[in-house]
C-alpha cells in the first residue's frame, strides 16, 4: 500500500510541479516538448480505455445497457476530458485558459472553483447552467448516479481501472455511515465558494486548502492508491461532493428503481459486485425494490449484469 501510495504520489506531484520535483525547472519534465500535464492527461485516457476493454469484455459481452455505459465512458473520456482541452484548446486553438474546458461537462461543486478567477462570460453561464439546471434534469430522468457510472472522468477510472477490485468495496452500515463525508465536503465547497464570491478574507484563505485537500488527496491520491485494497469507489461514494448533491436530488425525486422478482436464489454476486456498498441481495430475496431515497446507487446495472437468474432489472 505504501508502495502505491509514493508512485500515485509521484505522478501527481511531477504534473502539479510538487515536492520534491519543484527543484528543478517545470521545462526539465518536459517529453517531446509536451508538459507533464498533457502526458497526465493523455496516459489516464490510456489507462480508461486500456483497462476499459476488459471490463467491456467482462461485463458487456451479453449486455446491451453495459456496451452502451463503456461505450459513452470512452467517449467523454478521449473527447471532452481529453481532445477537447488538452489538444483543441491548448494546441490547436491555443486558448490561454485551455484548462476551463474541463468545465463544459465538470459541474460546480466537483468543479468547484468554476466561478473564481473572472472566467470568461461563457463559462460563467455554462456552469451555472450546467450545475443547477442540466445536472437536476438529468438526475431527474437517470437518477444521480449515472453521471458517475457513465460520464464522469473520476467514475470512468473506477470502473475501468477499479473494475478488478469492485468486490472490494467496503460493505455494511458502518461503512455506510461515513457516506456523510461527502455531505461534510459539499457544505465546505458551498462556504468557500461563497466566501471567494462574495471577497471574505477569512473564507478565502481557505481555498488553497480545499484545494490541496480535496482537489489533490482526496480525488486523486488517496483513491487511486485505494483502488487495489478497497475498491474503484472510494471517491465517488464517500467525499464526492457533487455525487452528494445528485443523490441528494435523486432522493428528492429521482424517478429510477431497481425491482426484482421472485427467483432469487440468494447466491450474494449482485452485493459482492456492488462498488457502492448495497447490500441488493437484501432486496432481491425479498421481491422488494429499492431507489435512491433507500441507497446511494449509482445505476451502473452490474447487479443486474450479474444476477444469473435475471431476478433484477431497472424501473421508473
Amino acid at each position: 500500500m505504501i508502495a502505491v501510495f509514493v508512485f500515485v504520489y509521484c505522478i501527481y506531484a511531477v504534473r502539479s510541479h510538487m515536492w520534491p520535483f519543484f527543484y528543478l525547472p517545470y521545462e526539465n519534465y518536459y517529453f517531446l516538448s509536451l508538459p507533464p500535464s498533457f502526458w497526465y492527461a493523455f496516459i489516464y485516457t490510456l489507462l480508461v480505455i486500456g483497462f476499459g476493454i476488459p471490463a467491456y469484455r467482462r461485463w458487456a459481452r451479453h449486455d446491451i445497457y453495459q456496451k452502451w455505459r463503456y461505450a459513452c465512458l470512452f467517449f467523454f473520456q478521449a473527447v471532452f476530458f481529453f481532445f477537447i482541452p488538452e489538444v483543441f484548446a491548448r494546441f490547436i486553438m491555443k486558448w490561454p485558459d485551455y484548462s476551463r474546458t474541463y468545465q463544459l461537462v465538470y459541474a460546480w461543486p466537483l468543479s468547484w472553483n468554476a466561478f473564481f478567477d473572472h472566467p470568461p462570460l461563457f463559462y460563467y453561464a455554462w456552469g451555472i447552467i450546467l450545475s443547477f439546471v442540466v445536472i437536476p434534469i438529468f438526475v431527474r430522468w437517470h437518477g444521480g448516479g449515472r453521471y458517475c457510472s457513465w460520464i464522469c472522468g473520476c467514475g470512468a477510472i473506477a470502473e475501468t481501472l477499479g473494475d478488478r477490485w469492485r468486490h472490494l468495496s467496503p460493505k455494511g452500515e458502518r461503512a455506510k455511515k461515513y457516506e456523510v463525508m461527502g455531505t461534510y465536503i459539499l457544505v465546505c465547497a458551498s462556504i468557500i465558494t461563497a466566501g471567494v464570491l462574495l471577497d471574505i478574507p477569512v473564507l478565502k484563505m481557505l481555498r488553497p486548502w480545499y484545494s490541496w485537500i480535496v482537489d489533490f488527496a482526496l480525488v486523486g491520491l488517496i483513491p487511486m492508491a485505494l483502488y487495489p485494497f478497497m475498491g474503484g469507489k472510494i471517491w465517488c461514494r464517500f467525499w464526492c461532493p457533487l455525487a452528494r448533491v445528485m443523490h441528494l436530488l435523486g432522493k428528492w425525486y429521482g424517478t429510477i428503481k431497481i425491482s426484482a422478482n421472485d427467483k432469487c436464489i440468494q447466491c450474494g454476486d449482485c452485493s459482492k459486485y456492488c462498488e457502492m456498498g448495497i447490500d441488493v441481495m437484501r432486496y432481491a430475496k425479498e421481491g422488494g425494490s429499492f431507489t435512491e431515497k433507500d441507497e446511494n446507487c449509482i445505476a451502473c446495472g452490474i447487479c443486474i449484469t450479474v444476477c444469473p437468474k435475471k431476478v433484477l432489472k431497472f424501473e421508473r
